[in-house]
């Protein structure tokens, strides 16, 4: 049996246009769907931008008050104990928990070694030469 077809002619130009005609219609959906996307994902990073801004700020006022509160570079070591103590939670050690350790016949600070004269002992510094 024959297909219906067998006595007309098949126009092939007009089922090329066919043909063309969804490819492009697809072409431009599929282009369409891309460029939506990106413009979500734009909108996504300004939204961070945004939120990393706004933490930015409260991070700078935070920062503001503590200097504030510290006293700037002013700071003596009295004042940054009792800044210490009240403001950051430091707690003392107490007896129980100092260690204590005795060193017999050294010392970590000084050395025991025969000194050299320090005028003999010149450090030069070359910073890029």
């Amino acid at each position: 049996m024959r297909a219906r077809t067998a006595g007309r002619k098949v126009d092939w130009n007009s089922v090329w246009n066919k043909v063309y005609f969804f490819f492009c219609a697809g072409l431009l959906v599929t282009g369409a769907l891309l460029i939506l996307i990106q413009y979500m994902r734009v909108f996504s990073k300004n939204t961070e931008v945004s939120d990393l801004r706004e933490q930015l700020a409260a991070a700078e006022d935070s920062n503001a008050v503590l200097a504030a509160e510290a006293g700037g570079e002013t700071m003596n070591n009295d004042a940054l104990y009792t800044y210490a103590l009240g403001s950051l939670g430091m707690v003392e050690a107490g007896e129980n928990e100092i260690i204590k350790i005795v060193v017999t016949n050294q010392s970590f600070t000084t050395s025991n070694l025969p000194t050299q004269d320090p005028t003999q002992s010149k450090v030069r510094y070359h910073w890029f030469d």
